[in-house]
């Protein structure tokens, strides 16, 4: 995307997302936690976590907080907007049921489920032999049920920008806004005009799995929509950088995508690079110009944004300030999946194809010369500069040594003395608490 790289103050060439997709990452997004302490999982998509949120932290701390969101799991169903005065939705998520029975197992009844008309009575059965209340859950199902596909309009960014414009006409002085554009997501389908070929709508989960070979046709069709996608968010996003003078702004993505390596496409397994290496560009008054080369976290912003905001981070807070990294230290960033939502045993469908492999946990451990992977295929330790295997150098030790050390800030932890006194006496009166 070089038009954003232009505007761009500082840009960030090795930053890692803590995970190959969205909760997880969001997860430690928000709370400054490795997603499996905030119990952001594949087996847990709900941010349920007693660790206030960095919105919470900057509701707290007197700023305004907004936030705008296209993406189904960024929503109030999933707990992911807590500490937001306001939150937007986009076209994808119109409709859906914004509260839920937390007793339902939603994930699972999902992957059960038949792709014919036979789905609804299933689905039927399933929350009437559930343990959970009858009534308000069919009542949520019948909302779901009602709504458009989740994948519906992500490509459009006007339900965003026209939010935005009525913000940036009148910006409050403290302002905290956290936005999930989905563009270049599948199903990879621009405006008119950033590709000449049609959007296939083919899910890349069904590509992987099924048996008959994905065509050249296929491939090029998701993969040069794709890049069309980020065509247009890079031709989009810089009224965005010039409609406020921000402090600091940071434009990340929380993973990438897959188009056949490894014999994968999107983002439903893996630590490779092409998954969790993300783009990171940052903007503002308070931004130093110049690149970072050192290994960075996606942990790392959430501390940045403290940091210049003058608020004093948690002890829970794993991140560093991404302004004080340098490529001398011998630091490791992390990345971890724990579960396989795809994956279930009574699955129907395409899913009933997903390896019961893609469940188990799988990591990795980049510092800057290596990055060692557990996974499927075993343990391995590589040059990411061309991906050839290289001697261990004591990683796999460091990886272990890290994952011993992950605490459990789950819906059980504890908030005492996790953010400054006078913060956590604000967020107590506004309700937080």
């Amino acid at each position: 995307m070089p038009v954003l790289q232009q505007w761009a103050d500082h840009i960030f060439k090795n930053l890692y997302s803590t995970s190959r997709w969205t909760v997880p990452a969001h997860g430690s997004l928000f709370t400054g936690l490795y997603p499996s302490e905030a119990s952001t999982t594949s087996n847990d998509r709900y941010l349920n976590s007693n660790i206030y949120t960095i919105s919470e932290v900057f509701s707290g701390a007197g700023y305004e907080t907004h936030c705008l969101s296209n993406n189904i799991h960024i929503d109030p169903f999933f707990g992911f907007t807590r500490g937001f005065e306001s939150f937007k939705r986009g076209p994808a998520l119109k409709d859906r049921p914004s509260d839920r029975d937390q007793e339902f197992d939603w994930d699972a009844l999902f992957s059960k489920l038949d792709d014919g008309h036979t789905r609804y009575l299933q689905a039927i059965k399933e929350i009437v032999a559930s343990d959970a209340p009858t009534v308000p859950t069919l009542k949520t199902g019948i909302e779901m049920a009602r709504a458009p596909p989740v994948n519906q309009a992500t490509n459009d960014l006007n339900w965003f920008l026209n939010a935005f414009e009525s913000l940036a006409d009148s910006p409050p002085e403290d302002l905290f806004l956290f936005a999930n554009l989905m563009p270049p997501h599948y199903p990879y389908d621009p405006p008119e005009g950033y590709c000449d070929l049609d959007a296939l709508d083919t899910d890349p989960l069904e590509l992987t799995l099924r048996d008959e070979p994905v065509t050249d046709e296929e491939h090029e069709r998701h993969f040069r929509n794709y890049e069309g996608a980020a065509r247009y968010l890079d031709d989009e996003l810089p009224q965005v950088i010039d409609a406020i003078d921000w402090d600091a702004l940071f434009i990340v993505g929380d993973h990438g995508e897959l188009f056949g390596e490894y014999g994968i496409r999107g983002h439903e397994y893996g630590m490779y690079e092409e998954l969790v290496q993300v783009p990171a560009l940052a903007y503002g008054n308070e931004i130093p110009e110049g690149e970072t080369d050192a290994v960075a976290s996606l942990l790392d912003v959430h501390r940045t944004l403290l940091d210049i905001a003058g608020i004093e981070p948690g002890d829970h807070v794993r991140g560093e300030n991404l302004f004080e990294l340098s490529e001398d230290d011998d630091r490791a960033v992390y990345a971890e999946s724990v579960g396989c939502g795809q994956y279930d045993p009574d699955a129907q469908g395409t899913a009933a194809k997903v390896p019961a492999s893609w469940g188990e946990e799988h990591y990795m451990l980049r510092t800057n010369d290596a990055m060692f992977i557990h996974d499927k295929d075993g343990e391995r330790t590589i040059d990411p500069t061309d991906g050839s295997e290289i001697d261990d150098s004591g990683l796999r030790e460091r990886a272990a040594e890290l994952r011993d050390g992950l605490g459990n800030y789950g819906e059980e932890g504890s908030v005492e003395d996790e953010v400054p006194d006078e913060i956590e006496d604000r967020l107590e009166h506004l309700g937080y608490k």
